[in-house]
């Protein structure tokens, strides 16, 4: 695909259960050979989930809450259409409750002259408001961005919501962070509350994974194995 090189092929590894495909999803660089994207061997790069979200806003102290009640994890691809400079994957993911279907299609974007690849992931028929893509990563790999962060350099084994928020006093300084939430209704804050979060990381094995998107997203790095990006909507594109 123009830059790249998409494969999708089967695990050596055993399915996890039986009618879910054991496959794995790479996206190399076609002249350096350079790993771009990967996932785990045996595990989707997507999971789709129903949700409960509230969101609360007091003095400027925004926070959201997702709760899960249904999740889908177990991909079966069951088609692959090649385009120009693109491929679409259409497959189903089983829930708990259900299924639900998804399109993924790779492509080099259009305005960086082949030096970025886009995802672009969409839900069709089924519960899910909500997808996570996950990347595969390894313990040693580190992780920057997030737009505007004051508490925490590297990412890597953390949780990081996406929403623009007053930074807090005391971002769990204690005991004034207490005090603060105390007396002013929440205006503690926490670690990662920013005026200015982005959904954009850059990693120490070069690698950049923007969340094109106006919806929630919580970048989600606490398993070191893997990048995960959870959107809460029924689409995304990662660049």
């Amino acid at each position: 695909i123009g830059a790249y090189d998409v494969s999708l092929d089967r695990s050596d590894e055993a399915a996890p259960m039986k009618g879910v495909d054991p496959v794995r999803l790479r996206v190399r660089h076609a002249t350096s050979g350079k790993l771009l994207f990967d996932t785990l061997p045996n595990e989707s790069p997507l999971i789709a989930s129903v949700t409960d979200l509230t969101a609360h806003e007091a003095r400027g102290m925004a926070k959201v809450t997702v709760r899960r009640r249904d999740v889908c994890r177990l991909a079966h691809f069951s088609s692959a259409q090649p385009a120009s400079k693109g491929i679409t994957f259409s497959g189903v993911l089983t829930c708990g409750t259900g299924k639900q279907e998804f399109t993924l299609r790779i492509a080099e974007h259009s305005s960086t002259s082949g030096n970025a690849v886009a995802l672009s992931v969409a839900l069709g028929s089924g519960p899910a408001d909500q997808i996570s893509l996950r990347a595969a990563s390894t313990p040693e790999e580190q992780v920057f961005g997030g737009g505007q962060q004051f508490s925490r350099f590297n990412l890597k084994g953390q949780r990081l919501p996406i929403i623009a928020s007053e930074q807090g006093v005391g971002r769990g300084k204690q005991p004034l962070t207490w005090l603060a939430n105390l007396t002013n209704n929440g205006a503690g804050g926490s670690w990662h509350t920013s005026y200015a979060g982005v959904p954009h990381v850059l990693t120490s094995g070069l690698r950049s994974i923007f969340i094109d998107t106006h919806d929630y997203v919580t970048m989600n790095f606490a398993d070191a194995r893997v990048l995960q990006f959870d959107v809460n909507a029924r689409a995304l594109t990662s660049i």
